[in-house]
């Protein structure tokens, strides 16, 4: 009937969001699809943010022009030692303003003209350790 006159009926409640964040594939560097799910595969919020600031170079964003690590450019025998400073520096916002992240080690492996740099670190919002790759030609 007209006007609301008639029976009400109710829906299905809609699904719930996940409080998760996109999966970036550290390698391609675009998301990546989850056949079982059929939707983007999923990663916290912490972890995409931990990879986006490794990945990103510090004065490339025109918005946030201290966002990101400024690595060394030559593999001097400090390599590793400044290379973990700027790791730390580029995770202090999370690890000592937020306080949603403990950084447990930096690794920095040199090998020739490449170096690997790998993160292990706590997600203080769901205590999960987990660990983030850098690698660099």
């Amino acid at each position: 009937m007209a006007f609301g006159m008639s029976t009400p009926t109710t829906g299905s409640a809609p699904p719930t969001r996940s409080q998760m964040s996109r999966y970036i594939n550290p390698y391609t560097k675009d998301y990546e699809y989850d056949l079982v799910s059929r939707g983007f595969k999923r990663m916290t919020g912490v972890r995409q943010r931990v990879q986006l600031a490794l990945e990103t170079l510090r004065g490339s964003s025109t918005t946030l022009s201290k966002w990101g690590v400024t690595l060394p450019r030559k593999r001097t025998p400090q390599f590793p030692a400044e290379a973990e400073a700027a790791v730390r520096q580029a995770l202090s916002q999370m690890t000592d303003v937020e306080k949603v992240l403990k950084v447990n080690r930096v690794e920095v492996q040199t090998y020739h003209m490449r170096s690997k740099i790998t993160v292990w670190f706590t997600d203080l919002t769901t205590n999960e350790e987990q660990q983030e790759t850098l690698n660099l030609g």
